[in-house]
């Protein structure tokens, strides 16, 4: 896994626990991640405002929002922005991993080099992702980060 230059993370059902927070341990994880020269990218389908104070709180390299934060196509195209960044980063789709639970974040998971699935994703995720970390409200994401990147 040392060859992952970038994450892309879905913020609800991923790394937003249930009510809305994020836990401590996962922005450490973040921060090991930007300090390993890991770029830290959030992909949403939420519009940029109601991601905001998220943003605010992670501090990621790029914001991938619906409403055009990178390139506008919508909730159901966020892979197509995520291949845009890449691009402009000149970062191979192999040397990305991405997390999700929702049907929104397939094509994603699909198109970079790792797929990781939340343990609350929906299981059409599950079925397409590469691992399967634990749940949002299990720091699922600083627990793979940690295992198998930092």
């Amino acid at each position: 896994m040392n060859n992952i230059k970038m994450i892309v993370l879905d913020l609800d059902g991923t790394l937003l626990r249930d009510d809305k927070t994020i836990s401590d341990i996962t922005i450490a994880a973040l921060q090991k991640c930007r300090a390993a020269n890991i770029i830290v990218a959030i992909a949403t389908a939420r519009f940029w405002i109601a991601a905001e104070k998220f943003i605010d709180i992670l501090q990621p390299d790029y914001e991938i929002t619906a409403d055009g934060a990178i390139i506008h196509h919508g909730d159901a195209a966020l892979w197509e922005d995520v291949m845009a960044l890449s691009d402009s980063m000149r970062i191979p789709l192999k040397e990305i991993a991405a997390f999700g639970d929702d049907e929104n974040d397939i094509a994603m998971l699909r198109a970079c080099g790792t797929g990781i699935a939340m343990g609350n994703a929906i299981d059409e995720v599950k079925a397409v992702a590469d691992y399967v970390c634990a749940s949002n409200e299990e720091d699922g994401v600083a627990k793979w980060l940690e295992k198998y990147l930092l």
